[in-house]
């Protein structure tokens, strides 16, 4: 029951879960969670090191409380609840480069407003593997920046600009 691009017929979704957002190659794992690495790049555009690391970190933190949230709701049949939290979830989960998880948060959605509780029980399952195979991919690509390029904060021409 793994939520496939066909889940979404006339949207991007099936794109970006095969390519990414750029020409770099989507890396995905064995399980199939696509990660584009190129989505970092584009945040290193608007953020300095510092920053990135900053917002790194209250992803993460967001990732959790959003999980822990729709767990709560799947456990009380809440169903706008579990879709009202997928929704954040997946935007900012693309935002990151996780787009396999955008992908799941989207059928997490569909299936909540359904609802079928075997569908949203299984999706649930499989955005605790997308999220225990993307944080650390998204936590490594971040780590492993170099100097940011000319143009964004912290790059060459913000320093020659003071």
């Amino acid at each position: 029951m793994r939520a496939q691009a066909a889940d979404f017929p006339n949207t991007t979704f099936g794109a970006l879960s095969t390519r990414g957002s750029s020409d770099k190659p989507a890396q995905s794992g064995a399980s199939g969670y696509d990660f584009d690495p190129a989505a970092i790049d584009e945040l290193r555009l608007v953020f300095s090191p510092c920053d990135l690391q900053a917002l790194t970190l209250r992803f993460e933190t967001m990732c959790e409380s959003r999980m822990l949230l729709l767990t709560q709701a799947v456990h009380a049949s809440d169903w706008a609840g579990v879709a009202a939290e997928a929704h954040p979830l997946g935007g900012t989960a693309g935002s990151f480069g996780l787009y396999g998880l955008t992908i799941l948060c989207r059928a997490l959605e569909k299936a909540a407003r359904a609802p079928d509780s075997r569908r949203v029980a299984c999706l649930l399952g499989q955005m605790r593997a997308a999220l225990a195979q993307g944080l650390p991919r998204v936590r490594a690509v971040c780590a492993a920046q170099g100097p940011a390029p000319d143009g964004a904060p912290g790059g060459n021409a913000t320093a020659n600009a003071r």
